[in-house]
């Protein structure tokens, strides 16, 4: 099912070094400041590598994980304060319109009209912004359907993503008509986790409170913000 792998570029091993770091660092500065200290040291190499490289034509992250996790509104925060263009998750405009009732072949519809809203936004824009992406509509039709869809899966597979910011379900569950899984987000949660590791795909797990989500985020992005192209 995952035998569909994409090689990293540089740029991608870099930035995962990056990441790697600064988590190591703040894990460290609670207990050996002088050890966390040289890891932040060791991060700063890495990120002049990374500016030393040209290839990076756009941005484009995507906020994923279970239902009630911050995803929407972490997007949006971080879309507004760097530019990006927002891509809504289209599953709720889709729902909306009818009622919030689906069938089987209404997520294969609200896969085209996902990747849709990520084309064009690609084509006129430097960089996105995207809250979920096909991720979410292959673990839910796996999940409704029992199985997913392989061509969705490969194009999935092959999209070119910067990094995925994978949201904790550590939030309290808030009721919403278009919600369905209260009780086992931690499950659906590893689904995600188990994906996007066999996918080789980067991302970063964000955890605790939304303002904490907000400020890891902004430290994954110090790269990106650096190499990327006014979106004038």
């Amino acid at each position: 099912m995952f035998n569909i792998f994409k090689r990293k570029s540089e740029k991608e091993k870099l930035m995962e070094m990056y990441a790697q770091l600064m988590e190591e660092s703040y894990l460290l500065s609670k207990t050996n400041r002088a050890a966390s200290d040289v890891k932040v040291n060791e991060a700063m190499e890495i990120l002049a590598k990374i500016e030393t490289l040209t290839d990076l034509l756009s941005v484009k992250i995507v906020f994923t994980g279970p239902e009630c996790t911050g995803k929407t509104s972490i997007a949006q925060i971080i879309g507004q304060r760097y530019d990006f263009y927002f891509i809504p998750e289209m599953a709720r405009a889709y729902l909306d319109l009818r009622h919030n009732t689906y069938n089987e072949q209404s997520l294969y519809e609200i896969a085209l009209l996902q990747l849709w809203e990520e084309k064009t936004g690609m084509e006129n824009h430097h960089s996105l912004c995207c809250d979920t992406d096909l991720l979410t509509i292959l673990i839910w039709q796996n999940e409704k359907y029992g199985y997913s869809d392989q061509d969705l899966m490969k194009k999935w597979l092959k999209s070119t993503v910067d990094m995925f910011f994978l949201c904790s379900p550590d939030f309290p569950w808030e009721y919403d008509s278009q919600r369905e899984n209260p009780e086992d987000r931690q499950r659906l949660y590893n689904i995600y986790h188990d994906m996007l590791t066999q996918s080789n795909h980067p991302f970063h797990i964000l955890k605790g409170p939304l303002e904490q989500r907000i400020l890891d985020v902004e430290e994954i992005l110090t790269p990106f913000i650096l190499l990327a192209p006014n979106n004038d």
